[in-house]
């Protein structure tokens, strides 16, 4: 009897000393069952907010688009300042408070600040809001820009007065007077200043490029890559046409022998030492070649036309009264004439004297090696210019309306 209490007993005992471990296991697996949920929802909370991070980025720069649409469309609804503006967007909010910094040149700070639920992002970014004119640098080009020799720019505005009444300053690192900054470089591509000259503005090479400097030139303004592409459009078909249908070619006087024109082919020449005079009006070519020391004068307000080349040896372009606007040259290898021969589509000039003239040939080759001054601005597929010539841009030229108000982002930052 004892024997059989005492068998009993043991096997409670074996029975208990069973049961402890097992408890101990099921505890620790609790113990880690709660360890891995409170990581899985930590984890799932820093997703949450990375995600919350990555929609406030967004809904800043959301705010910084809508900013720049306010800023070209020139009209402050709200009232509460051109560029500065509150919203909402899939469940965040944003606000961009808009500083000018620069009026002649329309220049604006955009300051964004983004939020999706307890997320925060702060943007700022340097806008220029570029003007309804094909005109808005005094130079640009769509592939690359070289400018070599003692090249430098400032910009001036002939509805005011002559470029002499307004070149009353010195800058260091230039010779004799200049007028303002605002002779802005620009380019989709590639930018290169060699030489000892100075810019007198920006020098906004395209994305993923630099403004290359040597020699001791200098840029007074910005040289921060564009964020995106400038779109660069072509000068429109229907006014190639409609010069070619209607013109004013046939006042050009060619009683001298020394210049012809070939009304089938659209080819205008002169030889070394003509002066070869437009009266004023619409003309279209699909060849201007002036030899020699030959120059081209506008008589009056011209548009000028050019389907393949327009070449002065060592001539240059002389507009009475000095006005940019008299002279807007627009190249394109459009067909006309018909079945026209194509060449180098170019625009060149190698005269040492001062050229005035304003050129918009997007698909052309633009190149200066005379040295002489430019009172315009030239956009072109490349240009070069060697020699030293002073570029004057004209702001009056932003009366040649493009149809479109475009903006550009000088740079863009977080805080």
């Amino acid at each position: 009897m004892t024997n059989r209490k005492r068998t009993q007993t043991g096997v409670r005992t074996e029975r208990g000393l069973v049961i402890i471990p097992l408890l101990m296991v099921a505890i620790l697996i609790a113990g880690l069952t709660l360890v891995l949920l409170e990581e899985s929802v930590g984890e799932v909370r820093r997703v949450s907010f990375a995600e919350q991070r990555l929609r406030a980025l967004e809904i800043a720069e959301i705010g910084l688009l809508r900013a720049e649409m306010e800023l070209r469309s020139g009209s402050d609804a709200d009232g509460d300042g051109l560029g500065t503006l509150t919203g909402t967007v899939d469940g965040g909010a944003y606000e961009v408070r808009s500083t000018l910094l620069d009026a002649n040149e329309r220049l604006y700070k955009l300051e964004s600040r983004g939020t999706r639920g307890l997320a925060v992002r702060r943007l700022e970014a340097g806008v220029r809001v570029l003007p309804d004119t094909y005109f808005k640098h005094a130079l640009f080009a769509k592939q690359s820009l070289r400018l070599s020799g003692h090249c430098w720019s400032d910009a001036f505005d002939t509805r005011l007065g002559t470029y002499a009444s307004q070149s009353t300053n010195t800058v260091s690192g230039l010779h004799g007077l200049v007028a303002d900054a605002g002779g802005h470089l620009g380019s989709n591509g590639s930018i290169r200043v060699t030489g000892s000259g100075g810019i007198l503005g920006d020098a906004i090479p395209g994305p993923g490029d630099v403004a290359r400097l040597n020699g001791g030139a200098f840029v007074a303004g910005d040289t921060t890559p564009r964020s995106e592409t400038l779109e660069i459009a072509d000068p429109p078909y229907e006014a190639f046409l409609a010069a070619f249908e209607a013109n004013d070619n046939h006042t050009i006087d060619t009683s001298s022998p020394d210049i012809s024109y070939d009304a089938t082919k659209l080819v205008l020449k002169g030889k070394s030492g003509a002066s070869v005079q437009l009266p004023g009006g619409t003309y279209i070519f699909h060849t201007v070649d002036i030899n020699g020391s030959g120059n081209l004068e506008i008589l009056g307000p011209s548009v000028i036309y050019i389907t393949d080349k327009f070449e002065l040896a060592n001539g240059s372009v002389r507009v009475l009264g000095g006005r940019t606007l008299d002279c807007v040259l627009y190249g394109h290898g459009y067909d006309f004439p018909p079945r026209s021969r194509r060449r180098t589509l170019s625009v060149r000039i190698g005269s040492k004297a001062a050229t005035t003239l304003a050129v918009y040939a997007p698909t052309f080759k633009y190149v200066s090696h005379g040295g002489g001054d430019l009172f315009g601005a030239v956009v072109a597929n490349t240009i070069v210019l060697t020699g030293g010539a002073g570029l004057h841009y004209d702001r009056a030229l932003s009366a040649v309306k493009s149809g479109s108000v475009g903006s550009e982002r000088l740079y863009w930052l977080e805080h």
